[in-house]
Order: C-alpha cells, then sequence, then structure tokens
C-alpha cells in the first residue's frame, strides 16, 4: 500500500510504504531517504496541472508545482520545466529558457492547438531556434482511428510505431486525438524535425497528414501545401547544450492537464479503445526522467518541493455576513470625458490626429476614439493610425484608433482598439470593401456556403483578433439584421449622431432596443457615436 505522508518539519513530501506486521502493527519505511534530491518538475501555463496527474507523479518519485506564466527565476529550482501550451506568449522568456537547457536544465514543449491565429506565433518562435517546425496540419489514420468517442464525439487513432530510445522503454502503443477543427482541441500535430532530433513516436504507416484551411489565415511561410503521406512524427528528444529537450505533439489536455477529466475517458493517458492500452503516461513519465538526469548527477538545479495545495481538493472560503449598513464606500471614481466618431484625412475626414489631440486636450476632454471609414482606410493608413494614435496619448489622455465596417448585406459596425488585426482579403468582398457574405474556405465551419456573416464576425473577432478589440453595430434603423440578432459582438450604440454638416443630426437611437438587451442578461459597453470629420467640429460637440 502507497501513503502520502510530510515529513515533520519539512515542506517535502515522501512516500511511504506501509507493510502490516505480525503483530497487526504497520511498519513505515521511506522509500528513499531525506537527504536524497528527487526529480522536480514545474509545469507552467494553463491549462494547469491536473490534481490526479500530480499526485501520480508525487507517487513515482517527483516533486512538482505548477505557474501559470513562465517564469524565468523560478527554473534553476527544479530539474525539468514542462510548457503546457508550448511556449505560447512567452517570447520574452524564450532567452532564459534555453540558457537554463544549456546550463543541464529539462525542457518539455507539449504543442498546443489554440483557437486563436497568434496563439501560434511563439510556438513557432521557440521551435524554430530548434531545428523543429511546428507543422499546422491535422493527423488522420482512417485504418485505426475510432470516431464519436467520449461525450464530445472526439475522433482517436492508434500507433504501435514507437521507436527504441532512452524514454520508450515499455512504451509499446499510444491511441491519440486526430481530427478536429479550430473550436475543438483534439488534435496532435506532426512536425518536421532535425538531424539533432531522435523521433520516439510517429503515427502508423497508414497515418498522414493534411493541411488545416484554418492554416491559411497563418503568415505565408508558415502554411503547408502539401501534409506528410504516411506515418507522421510527433514526439521527439534531443540533446542541447548539456540539457535535454523534449516536444510532444498531443495538446497537454489529452495528458498533464486534463488527461484524467472524466469526459475524456482517459483513453490517452491510460485507458485506451477497443481492449488496447495507451501508453502515453509511460512515455511522458519516462521523458520527465530522462530530462531531469543531468542535473540530477551535477546538483546544480532542483530542491523544489511539491506545495500541498497542488495535491489537494480546495473548499470554498467561509466568509461573514456582510453588515451592509456599517459598509462604507470610497469615494466616486473620475468620470472621463470624450468623444467617440472623429474621421481624419486618413479615411473621409480633414486634419491629422495630432490635430484633433490639439483641439481635445484645449476642451478638457480625456480621450478622442476614431471611426475612420473602412472604404477608404487601406491596411497601410490604418497601421499609420494606429500608431499616431499612440504617440499622441499619454497618462492624461488617450487617442484609440477605429473604424466603421459594413458586410455585404448593409449592416453597420464599429471597430475600436490599438492591437486590432486588419481583416484579411478572404474576410472581404471582391472590391475590399465590407465584409463577405460568403463563408471563405480558411473558415472551418460553413466554408462556401453564403449568408454566413455571423461566421465571417466570428472568426474576424474572436479567431483572429482573440476579442482583443471593442465591436459593435449601430444605426440599427437603417440595419437589415434586427439589434437583437446580431453575434459576436461586445458593445452596442446607443446614439449616432452627425456633426459633419452645418447642422447636428440625430442618425439613430436605440433607447427601447437597449432596454430588451439588458432585460435578455446581454452586458454589452455602451457607446454614442458622434461623428466629425474636422478638428474644429470638436467644440460644436462639447458646447
Amino acid at each position: 500500500m502507497v501513503m502520502l505522508m510530510r515529513w515533520r518539519g519539512s515542506a517535502r513530501w515522501i512516500i511511504l510504504h506501509i507493510t502490516l506486521c505480525t503483530f497487526g502493527m504497520a511498519q513505515l519505511t521511506p522509500c528513499a531517504s531525506d537527504s536524497e534530491r528527487k526529480p522536480a518538475v514545474l509545469f507552467m501555463q494553463h491549462p494547469p496541472l491536473q490534481r490526479e496527474v500530480a499526485r501520480i507523479l508525487v507517487e513515482r518519485g517527483f516533486e512538482v508545482d505548477w505557474s501559470a506564466k513562465v517564469t524565468p527565476q523560478r527554473f534553476r529550482k527544479f530539474n525539468a520545466v514542462v510548457l503546457l501550451q508550448g511556449g505560447a506568449y512567452a517570447r520574452r522568456s524564450f532567452d532564459a529558457l534555453l540558457d537554463y537547457v544549456r546550463d543541464g536544465g529539462g525542457l518539455l514543449i507539449c504543442s498546443w492547438k489554440g483557437q486563436h491565429v497568434n496563439d501560434f506565433d511563439d510556438q513557432f518562435g521557440l521551435l524554430d531556434r530548434l531545428s523543429a517546425r511546428l507543422r499546422p496540419e491535422v493527423i488522420r489514420d482512417p485504418k485505426t482511428e475510432k470516431r464519436g468517442v467520449t461525450p464530445w464525439g472526439l475522433t482517436f487513432a492508434f500507433t504501435r510505431n514507437i521507436a527504441p530510445s532512452p524514454v520508450s522503454e515499455g512504451v509499446e502503443q499510444i491511441w491519440y486525438p486526430v481530427d478536429g477543427n479550430l473550436a475543438v482541441l483534439s488534435m496532435t500535430m506532426p512536425y518536421d524535425f532535425g538531424d539533432e532530433w531522435r523521433i520516439v513516436v510517429r503515427g502508423e504507416l497508414s497515418a498522414f497528414s493534411k493541411p488545416w484551411d484554418f492554416g491559411k489565415a497563418l503568415p505565408k511561410e508558415r502554411i503547408t501545401i502539401e501534409g506528410i503521406k504516411s506515418a507522421p512524427p510527433f514526439f521527439a528528444i534531443r540533446e542541447f547544450g548539456r540539457g535535454r529537450i523534449a516536444v510532444c505533439g498531443i495538446n497537454a489536455s489529452f495528458h498533464f492537464s486534463g488527461g484524467y477529466a472524466r469526459a475524456l475517458e482517459r483513453i490517452a493517458i491510460d485507458a485506451g479503445l477497443n481492449g488496447k492500452r495507451s501508453d502515453l503516461l509511460q512515455l511522458l513519465i519516462s521523458t520527465l526522467r530522462w530530462l531531469c538526469e543531468p542535473s540530477l548527477k551535477s546538483g546544480a538545479m532542483g530542491g523544489a518541493t511539491t506545495p500541498l495545495k497542488l495535491l489537494t481538493v480546495r473548499k470554498l472560503p467561509v466568509h461573514p455576513p456582510i453588515d451592509w449598513g456599517k459598509l462604507k464606500f470610497g469615494p466616486q471614481p473620475k468620470t472621463f470625458r470624450g468623444i467617440v466618431g472623429a474621421r481624419t484625412h486618413l479615411s473621409v475626414g480633414s486634419g491629422t490626429v495630432a490635430d484633433y489631440a490639439k483641439v481635445a486636450k484645449a476642451l478638457g476632454l480625456d480621450f478622442i476614439v476614431f471611426l475612420e471609414d473602412f472604404k477608404t482606410l487601406p491596411k497601410g493608413r490604418w497601421e499609420r493610425l494606429v500608431r499616431e494614435c499612440e504617440a499622441v496619448s499619454t497618462k492624461d489622455f488617450l487617442a484609440v484608433p477605429g473604424f466603421t465596417i459594413e458586410d455585404g448585406y448593409g449592416n453597420h459596425y464599429f471597430a475600436i482598439g490599438h492591437r486590432i488585426r486588419y481583416p484579411e482579403d478572404d474576410l472581404l468582398d471582391s472590391a475590399k470593401r465590407c465584409l463577405t457574405t460568403v463563408t471563405p474556405s480558411s473558415v472551418n465551419i460553413g466554408a462556401g456556403k453564403p449568408g454566413q456573416v455571423g461566421i465571417i464576425l466570428l472568426e474576424w473577432c474572436y479567431v483572429r483578433n482573440r476579442f482583443q478589440l471593442t465591436f459593435g453595430s449601430y444605426l440599427h434603423s437603417q440595419n437589415p439584421c434586427p439589434y437583437y440578432e446580431f453575434r459576436a459582438y461586445d458593445a452596442v450604440a446607443l446614439f449616432t449622431q452627425d456633426f459633419t454638416g452645418r447642422k447636428s443630426k440625430l442618425l439613430d437611437a436605440l433607447n427601447e432596443g437597449y432596454l430588451h438587451l439588458l432585460n435578455r442578461g446581454e452586458c454589452l459597453w455602451v457607446f454614442a457615436i458622434t461623428f466629425v470629420n474636422e478638428p474644429k467640429q470638436l467644440r460644436r460637440v462639447v458646447r
């Protein structure tokens, strides 16, 4: 029997083997002396290390911990580091990470198929430095696939194509997730590996890979034209300086971060299908030992221990009742004043961003939001608008770039934000002046079908922009689509005004409609759009 106990006066956990003696008493024997260091592994990024997996690793003699962010200052307390998201959004830490490996540390990269184009940028960048190339492709194996399993209807393939290696002893067969689309994290991703790598796991000879349709939105240099015709590789190891690196193409949600999730039925991690087990857990544990080996021998790294919170089920805190009569609130926050709807010479207006900022500051405004007309705003001008807004913004004044855009049916939208990804040509009509009404082949859902504006909006806002923008509808009285039927947006214009002429005009109001949206539980950012085409028109608006 195995028991987990805490050594008195220490933060360390030890495994005790309990043996019943002839006198009916338990004899406690540590599996290793307290002076011996255990291999310590730091798991980083989301999703977190699953509690059940952490317990297994501790039982197998590891010390483990988890951190949401890649924190270089913690590396050397551990013998190996695991990137659960393949290093996505961690580019600033790559130099420190690779220095750590050169000095003897271990690194396991679990490639991660997120739902956004930008999720892959840093994964590509890290692997580029390691003579490996992530292929934006899906693996299929019609001969071994088992479709529609788990409550999610996932597809798994089977392989015995496992090469002899320092990490594959006792590893005979693996089930791995395949197929999937953008919204389903059910992929195993293949690679091209340089000569420095030793490939451990491939698909069967009947397996192949094919490029994602979604991959067409990636930078051109990352797009693959043809897939791997047979036995695509997805697990490999290599030496790197005094340390070691491994790459796993199976999404961490199927092993370290969720292998024992009830909905996944343990298929990939150990249970398997059709009476055939999966040895993925054994492969991963052997790989972690191999990665930890150099720094354990040198004693230069390690020493971290497993925190108790990683192994225990958290309980909700008990809060005392609130006496609202005695509760004191802070001072009322400042109300920021500004205008949304300025247009410069970059589209249909006049004046520069700096001209507008000068007048706005003189009028005591705290911000100004530009809504250029997309029809006359090519990509180069949009990028210039972003730069000029950043140039005039200070701690006391904010200039925000944005634009208005229509779809092919005449619905009106506005988009605001410094980090907006300009719509690619495949999302636009043939004239490149508005959003298309036909779903392009680069979008998995409904490709080639007309009338799919909602899919286009979701693709642009979510997949390609990660919702790192504010996006909403306006001019509701002129839109073919009712205000309550819009999707993939987080804002709505309550009023739209026009101050570009001699007399101001109220173009649209959504008073009752907004109350309807609130009643439906829609929590939207509310805007009052005021179009101005010249900096001097700001004075009329403020009056």
